[in-house]
């Protein structure tokens, strides 16, 4: 709870910065709380929809809440992070998924 008033903090201070909103919404997702948690990756993505780093993490924090169609919509568009697909934690959930194997084929 502690992290998640942190990361509020900071996203009244930066309300332009996507970060604060996936950040906000992982800690959601850590606290079991899927509501808020899938509103704030609604916000973030909507602020820097092409943004590659968005996209990445974004999806990321999809995969932790089970949403693994709107997790592999971004990350497919994550184009300049798909080496970090290979081992992220984050992502194990969607290893045996063909849309994710179709990603990481075309490393």
């Amino acid at each position: 709870r502690n992290s998640l008033e942190v990361i509020k903090n900071y996203h009244e201070m930066h309300p332009d910065d996507p970060r604060p909103l996936y950040l906000g919404a992982a800690a959601f997702c850590a606290l079991g709380e899927k509501e808020p948690g899938l509103e704030w990756l609604a916000r973030s993505l909507a602020m820097d929809p092409d943004d590659p780093g968005v996209l990445y993490n974004v999806g990321c924090v999809y995969a932790s809440f089970g949403e693994v169609d709107q997790s592999l919509d971004c990350l497919e568009r994550a184009t300049s992070y798909r080496e970090w697909m290979q081992n992220d934690p984050d992502l194990d959930s969607l290893r045996d998924h063909p849309r994710f194997k179709a990603i990481l084929e075309r490393l």
